[in-house]
């Protein structure tokens, strides 16, 4: 009796599509696995294929991260990698059961070994709702949905695809990757400290507030204060930590006298130095009245820095202005008529994008939800 045919009888109502889809799953996984058998991966090959990957700059500056309450340690990305490396793996992640009702996804995160056939699982049940500003904050756009998921059961394939790589070889991967962001791209750890300083002033990041963070000042600053801001900013960029989370003194007022350093090397955005305007900007302030308040102008900055690290350039203001009026599900004639709340769901939106095509693939589902 065929696979076919014994899935038709032990399924009884099961359509014939089904069952061939069941067929077909079964006969993947057999031959997945019988190939892992027959091509063994060769560890000194994985090991070499690692160390050429964690010399990447690129993949060193993702490759860790850093969150309040969570701590630190390797990302996701670091994870793919070293999987594809190692060869013989597969891993994803599958939403089982979606309740709109209940606003819950449940959600598996897995990693296989094919080739030992080692597999990591993890089921978790997935609010439809985010932390903002202290609250929690139901979703109901299906896109949010759908993130909220995907950045979910991320987490989770990241600890079950460590769970079946070696030890030794996840250690040197991260080892590598360090000296990797300690020796940078190939400029000057001076430069690198100027990039660094002016990366983070985009956000609204004082010197002052990386020199507390750094526990010292910038002209003491060596590679590795460097690499760990860079995995500071990268957490800060993808959402995992807020600014106030990750310089909580000067968020709760902290005296500027007590930051070491006083002054700001070169011109703020608008042109103006430091010292023309005081040692920081002060706070806008939200109005008194019940009209929502506005987005403030690190918020707007932000919002055009990472459309600008996913391919819109800034002085095309009619393609920012399309893509934050979709974004912020309301037409927008100039970035200062976003409100705050507006702002924040569009940063939300943005810092879910890694590269131009995930965030078309976002737009154009927004265009499909609204025809």
């Amino acid at each position: 009796m065929s696979t076919l045919d014994h899935l038709a009888q032990s399924t009884g109502a099961t359509s014939q599509a089904t069952a061939i889809e069941q067929a077909r799953a079964v006969a993947e996984v057999a031959a997945s696995i019988e190939a892992a058998l027959r091509y063994p991966r060769d560890l000194d090959r994985a090991f070499a294929r690692m160390e050429r990957v964690c010399a990447s700059y690129d993949l060193a500056q993702r490759a860790f991260y850093a969150v309040t309450n969570r701590g630190s340690g390797p990302s996701v990305h670091l994870a793919r990698a070293l999987a594809a490396c190692y060869g013989n793996t597969d891993h994803g992640i599958v939403e089982l059961r979606r309740d709109d009702d209940a606003h819950v996804s449940e959600v598996q995160a897995f990693a296989w070994d094919k080739e030992h056939n080692v597999r990591s699982t993890r089921s978790f049940i997935v609010p439809h709702a985010r932390m903002a500003r202290g609250s929690r904050q139901t979703l109901t756009d299906l896109t949010d949905i759908v993130n909220n998921n995907n950045n979910a059961g991320a987490r989770a394939v990241r600890e079950t695809i460590f769970t079946v790589l070696p030890p030794d070889y996840v250690e040197k991967a991260k080892r590598l990757c360090r000296a990797t962001l300690e020796r940078g791209d190939g400029t000057s750890l001076e430069d690198r400290i100027r990039q660094m300083v002016a990366a983070f002033a985009r956000g609204d990041v004082t010197e002052q507030m990386l020199e507390q963070r750094a526990g010292r000042e910038r002209s003491r600053w060596d590679a590795q204060d460097v690499a760990e801001l860079g995995v500071l900013f990268e957490s800060l960029r993808s959402g995992d930590i807020t600014k106030a989370q990750a310089f909580p003194q000067t968020a709760a007022g902290l005296d500027e006298s007590q930051l070491p350093g006083r002054e700001v090397e070169g011109p703020t955005d608008d042109g103006s130095t430091a010292a023309s305007r005081g040692d920081r900007e002060r706070p806008e302030v939200a109005p008194s009245t019940d009209t929502p308040a506005p987005a403030t102008g690190a918020q707007r900055r932000m919002v055009t820095t990472l459309l600008g690290e996913l391919g819109v350039k800034k002085t095309d203001t009619e393609e920012t202005l399309l893509i934050v009026s979709k974004l912020a599900d309301r037409g927008l004639t100039a970035l200062e008529d976003l409100t705050g709340n507006e702002a924040e769901h569009v940063l939300d939106q943005l810092r879910q994008c890694d590269d131009r095509a995930a965030l078309d693939l976002v737009l154009d589902d927004i265009d499909r939800a609204t025809a």
